[in-house]
């Protein structure tokens, strides 16, 4: 393997900046009018520049790796020096070496990490954190029998585990306050085996998981009985596992039959509790039903069932107050299937609101217009292509960007969080277009 001594600068280009095509040369945007309002259509062949892009209205900060493969699971975006501006990590791929690369919201990179391995699965993303709680944060990911921690402030490595191997997607890690309530660890699962190292990498505890079938890519932390110490919770196929901070069981479902594909916290029928969500048989099992369950001792407390009308897989899904003037949280999911794609909404009670015939793969919530009220952010639709959105818990589009080829991801890898990355109250999601293009998105 070559070693890379240098990675081509990204580009930035701050929003506002002014955009006029070349004489004769075909617009990189245009718009257009469907039945919810305006679509922002991106054309990336005519894409020659950043400032193309941030010509679009919602796009703030276009970043441009030339030249090399971007992975868009392991990329995050976050203020880690305290200087108002905003750093963009990415893992970017040439000629078979991958590297961990900063930028900074000029455009100057400001360093790249010594040679990674490959990614496995992938969806651990790439988390920002304060391990230690000095003050500077740390990158924490997982990879192909590797478990990394690196100085956000210089890309060095301050520890690196070597996993066992893994196969497909049984490799996961978690970032949380598993051990103390003041520093956080990371908890990593290889197949069977659950470990949590501390913000040192030394290993704290290991649990050992006593089922046949270990296949399942979720795993998720939440502090669901406010005691200031994160549980894991473990999605399998046919089993359900949560385990506390100390790697003890906490409890088990085995009602599970296929994994689910996203693991859910919330207040949801605003009692002051918060429970737990997660799919009873999801995936391509295609049947569901979703269940609801207390989040301190698993016991069920509703399902939602979306066979009819909904969608044959919910590929991913959120909890959020959409509806003011509902009790509870409303819980949304969206479907990838071609046969019944879509949006859906359904109440705390269980009652399917309203679902909209869209593709979509990715969905999570945040404060997008700045009204301190959540917006559902999902990605897929605009008539099959791909893209971003932004609708209301009334069924309302405010938002529409297609063509984008993009995967949403970054911000929200990092863990249960909704950031506001530079303080102006409303949220930045960062979007990876596939076209060597990383995307910072806000409502205009």
């Amino acid at each position: 393997m070559r070693l890379i001594r240098t990675l081509p600068l990204a580009v930035v280009i701050l929003l506002g900046a002014s955009w006029v095509p070349a004489t004769g040369a075909k617009p990189a945007f245009t718009t257009s009018e469907d039945q919810d309002g305006t679509v922002y259509h991106i054309d990336f062949e005519q894409v020659r520049s950043p400032r193309d892009l941030t010509a679009i209205p919602g796009v703030k900060v276009a970043w441009y790796q030339h030249g090399a493969q971007l992975n868009g699971w392991l990329a995050n975006a976050r203020d880690v020096d305290g200087d108002g501006t905003i750093e963009l990590f990415l893992c970017a791929a040439r000629d078979d070496t991958r590297r961990i690369v900063r930028y900074n919201q000029d455009g100057s990179r400001a360093w790249e990490s010594v040679p990674i391995g490959n990614p496995l699965g992938g969806e651990s993303g790439l988390a920002i954190v304060d391990l230690d709680a000095d003050g500077s944060f740390e990158l924490v990911f997982n990879l192909s029998r590797e478990l990394w921690c690196l100085d956000a402030a210089t890309g060095k490595s301050r520890w690196k585990i070597e996993l066992p191997p893994s196969h497909d997607n049984y490799q996961v890690s978690v970032v949380g306050n598993f051990l103390d309530k003041k520093e956080q660890s990371v908890v990593c699962r290889v197949g069977a085996e659950v470990s949590c190292y501390d913000a040192k990498g030394e290993k704290k505890w290991n649990y050992r998981i006593q089922h046949r079938n270990l296949y399942g890519h979720e795993m998720a932390h939440y502090d669901a009985d406010r005691d200031g110490i994160d549980e894991v919770y473990i999605s399998l196929n046919g089993k359900f596992i949560v385990l506390n901070g100390d790697g003890t069981l906490r409890w088990s479902d085995d009602t599970v039959r296929n994994h689910t594909d996203f693991i859910l916290c919330g207040d949801v029928d605003g009692d002051g509790e918060l429970e737990i969500v997660y799919d009873l048989d999801g995936c391509d099992a295609l049947k569901g039903p979703v269940a609801c369950v207390d989040g301190r001792t698993g016991k069920p407390e509703k399902t939602w069932k979306y066979r009819r009308p909904g969608v044959d897989h919910l590929q991913r899904a959120t909890l959020g107050d959409f509806d003011l003037s509902q009790p509870g949280l409303e819980f949304v999911a969206v479907g990838k299937r071609q046969i019944r794609g879509g949006l859906v909404l359904w109440s705390e009670g269980e009652t399917h609101r309203w679902h909209k015939d869209i593709p979509a793969g990715w969905v999570t919530w945040g404060d997008w217009d700045g009204n301190k009220h959540p917006e559902i952010l999902l990605s897929g639709g605009i008539g099959g292509q791909n893209g971003f959105e932004v609708w209301t818990g009334s069924g309302k589009r405010l938002y529409a960007l297609a063509g984008t080829g993009a995967t949403p991801m970054g911000v929200e890898s990092a863990g249960p969080l909704r950031p506001d990355l530079d303080g102006n109250g409303r949220t930045d999601l960062l979007v990876w277009t596939r076209r060597g293009y990383m995307l910072l998105l806000e409502a205009p």
